[in-house]
């Protein structure tokens, strides 16, 4: 019994950080540099959440990253409503 509750917690540890990972995220306000702790609606495994918003590009020379990004940005955060469910984080 002590070998399955001691298997229990271990796996329990470990896997604390990968449901992290996975339902957390962090992104920067466009206009201001405030960062922001916020729960996903869904699991994804991109953690930094940044938008191009505020760029100088025109829309022919945004590279495909900066695209995709975009599209990430505007689903979990705008749509998703990620700015509902954000903390402020300081000095980040």
């Amino acid at each position: 019994m002590k070998k399955v509750k001691r298997r229990l917690g271990i796996s329990l540890i470990l896997s604390l950080p990968v449901f992290g990972w996975l339902f957390l995220g962090i992104y920067s306000h466009p206009e201001y540099t405030n960062s922001y702790l916020f729960i996903k609606h869904r699991p994804s495994t991109t953690f930094n959440f940044v938008t191009c918003r505020e760029s100088d590009l025109c829309a022919n020379e945004v590279p495909r990253h900066l695209i995709q990004q975009e599209k990430l940005y505007k689903e979990f955060i705008d749509d998703g409503k990620g700015n509902k469910r954000s903390i402020y984080i300081p000095y980040l």
